[in-house]
């Protein structure tokens, strides 16, 4: 994500396969089955359940890593052991940054080969190894470093999750190759709505309370953009 320090770097040996080998591995699934944007959206909120479910467990985890971060503390339910704000805030980070921005900024760079798969058999089999082994080295990871196991029914909703997501972007319909002309916005206008936009997908009603973290203001309706601090990825 960005936010790692200079003494974590030997930490992307581990997260290079797991972000980038699932955000190459949707790319390929959904360029390779002749869908588009809304199929690759899709894959990657079950990206981000997976991750946050099963790798680091942050959606049911009430003191992530012993950093008394209170992440489930706003709108907490406490029938599926999660908090509404962390949930939505870390499943949309992952979704739309982790997996969608890096995608579509790679493909923009080629955009005569952007609905086009780029890897063959043998080079998508070896990102998907490179994926897993990075996926089960991390949990490893977290486990050994924070002990925390989240329970088997919270495992179990989240698995269905995962796997109805996974049935949807496969029965949304193929893109098609058709091109409709229409207006392009400004490139001034785009850049300029970004900040405002994405400080609002990460900010919080100030009646949700503020977990601990770093936080900055926001204009308008979100009060506060809230983060973990540099642990989390």
């Amino acid at each position: 994500m960005g936010d790692l320090p200079i003494k974590m770097l030997g930490a992307l040996v581990i997260l290079a396969p797991m972000y980038g080998g699932g955000a190459l591995l949707i790319r390929e699934v959904v360029r390779r089955t002749g869908r588009g944007w809304p199929s690759i959206f899709v894959l990657a909120f079950a990206y981000a359940v997976f991750e946050e479910a099963f790798t680091t467990q942050t959606l049911f985890n009430p003191n992530y890593l012993h950093l008394n971060l209170h992440l489930l503390d706003p709108a907490y339910i406490p029938t599926l052991g999660i908090g509404i704000w962390w949930t939505v805030f870390v499943l949309s980070l992952h979704t739309v940054w982790s997996i969608s921005v890096s995608i579509a900024l790679v493909e923009a760079l080629v955009p005569d080969r952007a609905t086009t798969p780029w890897l063959g058999g043998i080079g998508l089999s070896i990102i998907g190894i490179l994926f897993v082994l990075a996926g089960v080295a991390s949990t490893r990871f977290e486990i050994k470093q924070d002990h925390f196991v989240a329970s088997k029914a919270q495992f179990a909703w989240a698995a269905v999750v995962c796997v109805v997501v996974i049935v949807a972007a496969f029965r949304l319909p193929v893109r098609s190759s058709a091109r409709t002309p229409g207006r392009v916005p400004s490139p001034w206008l785009v850049g300029g709505g970004c900040p405002d936009r994405r400080f609002c997908v990460l900010g919080r009603p100030k009646s949700m309370g503020m977990a601990r973290g770093w936080h900055l203001p926001v204009p308008g309706s979100c009060d506060y953009c809230g983060g973990v601090g540099p642990m989390h990825t």
